[in-house]
């Protein structure tokens, strides 16, 4: 096969591809995402605790059998070992402390 057949081959498959309505077809345009901040901010009440994560001490929060990761870690220290309710963001299991006060 030769370059003239070549090109008549290709000119002959984009004639029939545009009479068939193929080739003239805009690609679908995917409606846009609106991307929301993923942390939603919750009141949690449980106990403040230091324990060890990943070979670091933490505060963290034990709430209904649920262990989350406070941050600030400076502002639950003061609260360590007592019972309180948080407002915070939650991220997974990360809650950055809008208020902290006894419960």
């Amino acid at each position: 096969m030769n370059v003239k057949s070549i090109i008549i081959a290709c000119c002959t498959a984009a004639f029939l591809l545009v009479s068939a309505g193929v080739a003239g077809t805009a690609p679908a345009v995917a409606e846009p995402v609106v991307v929301e901040d993923q942390a939603q901010e919750r009141t949690l009440t449980g106990t403040v605790e230091e324990k060890e994560l990943n070979g670091k001490m933490m505060f963290v929060l034990n709430a209904g059998g649920q262990t989350y990761v406070l941050l600030p870690q400076d502002r639950a220290s003061s609260f360590n070992g007592k019972a309180v309710t948080i407002k915070g963001k939650l991220e997974g299991t990360t809650v950055t402390i809008s208020s902290i006060e006894e419960a």
